[in-house]
């Protein structure tokens, strides 16, 4: 995918708290170590993306399924000694992941192990300090180092964004503005990832459903793939003309389409904030 490489350089430092089945303890640590030079890619294909990383004797993989949107994880601990090596036999994880948000960079994430049901929660926030509290669960640490950095990585190199634990696909996709194309009367959540302007879009919704998102909050969009029944979904949120904008993807890039906002003389240039995308 184009946006690959931008997304992955995205991956910031990440909060992590452990919630275990005996109790809850926490974690602090730093992950700006972790760059994608160490993150590769082994699998992109049409039904599955597989990433995998490396580190001090931790192994991880994360893949993402296109189709079923479900994300898997793997990890191999290698012990170590203080000499570098160990006979010790690796400790194989499995986890299912659910993801909340992955947005600008942003990750909150839920892993659980499928064999013991501890949940570990990942949250980025930005921590400053390279400082690790509440030794005793430093150990897991790395895995969730890793399987942070790895989501982002995996979701990434889908072009695959999370918002409210809803998946919105990049609509420069050639497969994907395909499938769209199938069906004219779609309606989509939309998004737009302002960092490279192209729109994402989740879930398909009938008319209705279309008209009364829009009305529900000024940050809301939608994508429709033709101008006729983006001008008319437009113009019904506020029962007037809308603002057109067919000019704007010669400046921020072709994933940035063609759009209605809808009508309202509250707002500066009488335009919501609303987008209404459309093809053509």
């Amino acid at each position: 995918m184009k946006n690959s490489k931008k997304y992955l350089s995205l991956i910031l430092s990440f909060c992590l708290f452990f919630v275990l089945a005996t109790g809850n303890v926490s974690a602090i640590s730093n992950t700006s170590n972790l760059g994608s030079d160490n993150i590769t890619v082994i699998e992109n294909n049409d039904n599955l993306v597989t990433v995998f990383g490396e580190k001090d004797g931790l192994e991880a993989y994360v893949t993402y399924d296109k189709i079923s949107q479900e994300i898997t994880a793997k990890t191999i601990e290698n012990p170590r000694n203080i000499t570098g090596f160990s006979l010790a036999r690796p400790v194989e994880s499995e986890y299912s992941i659910d993801v909340k948000t992955a947005l600008d960079g942003d990750l909150t994430a839920i892993a659980t192990n499928i064999e013991t049901n501890e949940v570990l929660t990942i949250n980025d926030s930005n921590v400053d300090s390279n400082t690790v509290q509440a030794q005793a669960v430093a150990p897991l640490i790395p895995v969730a180092q890793w399987l942070g950095a790895l989501i982002l990585a995996a979701l990434a190199t889908a072009a695959v964004i999370v918002i409210n634990g809803v998946d919105y696909v990049d609509l420069a996709d050639s497969k994907v503005e395909t499938n769209v194309k199938k069906d004219p009367s779609g309606y989509y959540y939309a998004h737009v990832d302002y960092a490279s302007n192209n729109v994402f879009i989740g879930p398909k919704m009938n008319y209705n459903a279309a008209l009364k998102w829009l009305k529900a909050s000024t940050d809301n969009n939608i994508f429709t793939p033709t101008r006729s029944r983006a001008l008319t979904l437009a113009r019904n949120v506020t029962m007037r003309d809308p603002i057109e904008h067919t000019n704007e993807f010669f400046t921020k890039g072709e994933g940035y389409y063609k759009h209605f906002h809808p009508y309202n003389p509250m707002f500066a240039g009488n335009k919501m904030p609303n987008h209404v995308w459309y093809f053509n």
